[in-house]
């Protein structure tokens, strides 16, 4: 089966196949970013109607979320916005620091009540050292900051269920990663009025 390119708007962008016997992740993936092929009616039962030609969704443990997670944090250019409950991947804060010290805009906000638990403690140290720019906080009306999501140069938003932990991938969870301009607005605001209200209302030690 001749290769289908896909288009060259995501970082990520290559060749890739289409074949039945491929994962739905992965089939999925390819037909949605081809400019040759469509859904098909019904190829994906009731799915179909959910999903657009943007948006991919990752399951975890079927699919290898961490390592998706990953590349698409490697493919930041310019600005990387990070609001997440429970934080503990290594790769990922040496990934984070790695933008930092190459001139990527990386700023993130974390939880309260994880940042300070034994597997979360170190990490928040690291990107500390590295000067990530960061804030630990709760909510306006509630104790913790529950958000997982990530927004990577204005244009692409990851979201879901999935902690940015090293239990996250073995656990059943899922993520979307969306390229939408508007979507990265609309979390950016999002993202910039928590961070905002916790310099504000709790201050960083």
């Amino acid at each position: 089966m001749a290769a289908v390119p896909l288009q060259a708007a995501h970082p990520a962008a290559a060749k890739i196949e289409i074949q039945k016997s491929m994962p739905f992740s992965v089939r999925h993936f390819a037909a949605s970013r081809c400019k040759t092929r469509t859904l098909e009616a019904g190829e994906f039962g009731i799915l179909k109607g959910m999903l657009d030609n943007t948006r991919k969704t990752y399951f975890s443990p079927q699919d290898d979320t961490l390592k998706t997670f990953l590349e698409f944090i490697a493919a930041a250019q310019k600005k990387i916005r990070i609001a997440d409950y429970s934080f503990n991947i290594d790769p990922l804060v040496d990934l984070l620091i790695e933008k930092h010290n190459a001139g990527v805009d990386v700023r993130l906000v974390l939880d309260k009540s994880q940042s300070a638990g034994v597997t979360e403690k170190p990490e928040v140290k690291k990107l500390h050292a590295a000067k990530v720019r960061f804030v630990i906080g709760t909510s306006e009306k509630h104790k913790i900051m529950h958000n997982k999501f990530t927004i990577v140069d204005d244009a692409w938003v990851q979201s879901g269920s999935w902690n940015y932990t090293n239990a996250a991938s073995d656990e059943d969870n899922f993520f979307d990663i969306e390229h939408s301009v508007d979507r990265a607005m609309f979390f950016t605001a999002d993202w910039q009025k928590m961070y905002d209200w916790i310099n504000k209302n709790e201050p960083q030690k």
